[in-house]
């Protein structure tokens, strides 16, 4: 699970007297170049407008915005922190600087900002599903639930929302819930990829290995390329005792992504299963040369 960072630049409501023209000039030619991907630019016109006016604590944030898009992430958190400064009730700035504390790993100090711009604005329903990513990376799936749930409270349309509480229903076991919110997510954007390969996850784990195949074959149809939908239809597919068609799966994986020890362990349980010894030990082989802590994985599929 991604957090969302919606890139979101912001005018100042208070400029210092004196300087008010030029430094909002500035600012608003910062946004644009920003908004067009010239992010060097931006942070150019960004500068002058601090340069302007020191206090002008939106353009500290919109700077740490592109510091952010360009993998800047100590930059970027140093202009969150000194807007934060200079205007402590920019609800944007703390979720903004959550976000790269999470890309660098800082996940006490994510969840600490995320909370703190949910504070300043209860109904940002971004900061909600950002949260919940955290809570669930813990594994604080009620947490990470209430989160979610909070966030389609706030915006129906929230996509990431449904799938990601699903993931967390997924978690506890709940799978008829978890199928509930694939579902609903599918409603929202019958492409999506990842709702088709969760709740054909959810199918699987409850027995419905049909379903499974079919939500699995959709999202392939949709991504074709992604590897791991083809693994975990293979495991299905092998659940229903149908080893040949596990192992063409399992071989389209390992064409997509030679790498992936699982679909040469699996297919190496197919193989085994049809009684073909010497080709399973050697995807047996195989697997432990790519992963050499390699556990039998033969029923892991993976949620997205």
């Amino acid at each position: 699970m991604r957090n969302l960072l919606p890139v979101i630049f912001v005018l100042s409501a208070t400029i210092t007297i004196g300087c008010g023209e030029q430094a909002n000039d500035h600012l608003k030619r910062g946004i644009e170049l920003g908004n067009m991907g010239e992010h060097d630019k931006g942070i150019e016109e960004f500068t002058e407008a601090i340069r302007v006016d020191p206090n002008l604590a939106s353009a500290y944030h919109n700077r740490g915005l592109l510091w952010k898009e360009k993998g800047e992430h100590d930059k970027a958190i140093k202009d969150f922190t000194e807007a934060i400064r200079l205007d402590p009730n920019m609800p944007l700035s703390y979720f903004s600087r959550a976000f790269v504390f999470s890309a660098k790993n800082n996940q006490d100090k994510a969840i600490e900002d995320y909370t703190e711009s949910i504070r300043l604005d209860p109904d940002y329903a971004f900061a909600y599903v950002n949260r919940a990513i955290l809570w669930s990376a813990r594994g604080e799936l009620d947490k990470a639930i209430d989160d979610n749930t909070k966030a389609i409270q706030l915006d129906p349309s929230l996509i990431r929302a449904y799938n990601n509480r699903g993931i967390s229903w997924s978690r506890k076991g709940e799978h008829d819930k978890a199928i509930e919110d694939y579902t609903a997510a599918m409603r929202l954007d019958p492409n999506h990829v990842s709702a088709y390969i969760n709740r054909g996850n959810a199918w699987q784990e409850k027995g419905e290995q049909d379903k499974a195949i079919e939500d699995y074959s959709e999202a392939i149809q949709l991504d074709p390329n992604f590897a791991n939908v083809y693994v975990n239809r293979g495991i299905s597919w092998g659940k229903k005792g149908d080893h040949d068609n596990a192992i063409k799966d399992y071989t389209e994986a390992i064409r997509l992504n030679p790498s992936l020890a699982i679909a040469y362990y699996n297919r190496g349980n197919s193989w085994q299963a049809k009684g073909e010894t010497d080709k399973a030990n050697e995807d047996f082989s195989e697997a432990e040369r790519l992963d050499p802590q390699f556990i039998d994985p033969l029923n892991q599929v993976v949620l997205y």
